[in-house]
């Protein structure tokens, strides 16, 4: 994240930081990429914006080597389009595992959070016909190492490729790996329910497993009500009888409401602030207009006292933050919030809720009807040390942003 922050010591951080990538990258600078990795390869995963060890086998690079060189150009390619296509969105309807996060109002709003960033489009090719598409966000760290994201970390939950039916998985991994290799992209990472993990790790990606909450919400109310711990319930009827009045609405003063009472939750637990105001207001610009984001707002006595958002497609809403004043907590908000979010999603027609929560959701999250599914993420490397640099790199970005201070 980039902040405009004057004090001198936010821009020695920010240098070491970049520094630290800059190194990593000058084997890469000016010259082919290289094509071995490291057999000690340790992938690191950002959670709650502190990066974490994750184990993972490795794969030695001749065997990599030998499948790319089996999987060489010709059944499936992947072709670069010279920018979003026209109809996208309608385009890309039809694939059983298109998300949210590949439409267009997300990847706007993702352009907003990266601004420097560009989102690169291609068309996937079996047996020379089109056969699907594939879009990844390309960031330049330190403004000289282009990773790619399908997602970026913290930009989305699911993307990655979007294909017909009978495409060789393995064989589509390996066109992708050639389209980053041809473009010299440091870094590419996946998160679909479609790739499979041994096929992942064989074409020497890093595999992060995890879990996220979901919850299948049924035809109507009164089944989506059964399905919850009988604390939740009681909670919900707590916050009714409490006077606490929920709506949707699309008021973009909705933005500022949340935003205030998160500096506040987090200037409570010492901690800082990932991102700013602009936040939740670009997230709005984006997605409201289009349909794909229900803002709900509590209010007790005409005070509002918790705000939440709640991107969505026709196949499934998301959590994407909230916070309720820390004062009114007894008052039950948080509950309040999923429960009017689930139930807008019902009259819509919505079939899940993936609330998230990984890798342990809480008790809160699992008390609203949801099982925990596997979340896998995938990662790989195409320069040496980069890992390394990507955890001196988020270190960094952590230390150099300042603890929550409440807004008025």
């Amino acid at each position: 994240m980039d902040l405009a922050l004057a004090s001198g010591e936010v821009v020695h951080a920010g240098a070491h930081r970049n520094a630290a990538l800059a190194q990593a990258a000058r084997p890469f600078v000016g010259m082919a990429v290289d094509r071995t990795l490291d057999a000690g390869h340790v992938p690191c995963r950002l959670i709650q914006g502190r990066p974490m060890a994750i184990g993972s086998r490795s794969v030695p690079h001749e065997r990599i080597q030998l499948l790319e060189r089996a999987s060489a150009p010709g059944a499936v390619d992947v072709v670069p389009l010279a920018g979003r296509p026209s109809g996208w969105d309608r385009a890309i309807q039809r694939f059983a595992t298109k998300t949210l996060f590949h439409e267009s109002p997300w990847l706007d709003f993702v352009q907003t959070m990266h601004p420097r960033a560009r989102t690169d489009y291609f068309e996937i090719r079996q047996d020379g016909q089109p056969a699907g598409y594939f879009c990844a966000v390309r960031v330049d760290k330190a403004r000289m190492v282009p990773v790619y994201g399908s997602p970026l970390p913290d930009c989305g939950k699911y993307m990655g490729p979007l294909v017909d039916d009978g495409v060789p998985q393995a064989d589509l991994v390996a066109a992708l790996v050639r389209a980053c290799r041809s473009k010299r992209i440091a870094s590419l990472s996946l998160a679909s329910d479609w790739l499979d993990p041994t096929v992942m790790r064989a074409h020497g990606f890093a595999v992060d497993e995890s879990v996220t909450n979901v919850c299948a919400l049924a035809q109507d109310e009164a089944a989506a009500w059964a399905a919850m711990k009988g604390t939740c319930r009681t909670r919900i009827r707590k916050a009714e009888k409490s006077g606490l009045e929920a709506e949707i609405t699309d008021d973009v003063a909705i933005a500022d409401d949340f935003y205030r009472h998160f500096t506040r939750v987090l200037h409570h637990k010492g901690r800082r602030p990932l991102y700013g105001i602009e936040r939740p207001r670009s997230l709005m610009a984006c997605l409201a207009p289009a349909e794909r984001l229900f803002s709900v707002r509590i209010r007790h006595r005409g005070e509002v006292i918790g705000a939440a958002f709640y991107p969505h497609d026709d196949r499934a809403m998301y959590y994407w933050d909230g916070a309720s004043d820390p004062d009114r907590l007894e008052l039950c908000p948080n509950e309040l919030l999923h429960w009017t979010a689930m139930k807008e999603a019902i009259r819509r027609g919505i079939p899940l809720f993936d609330i998230g929560g990984g890798p342990v959701p809480s008790r809160f999250t699992r008390k609203f009807g949801g099982k925990d599914v596997p979340y896998t993420t995938y990662r790989r490397d195409f320069v040496p040390f980069l890992d390394a640099a990507r955890r001196l790199y988020h270190l960094f970005d952590e230390a150099r942003l300042p603890l929550a201070v409440p807004t008025p």
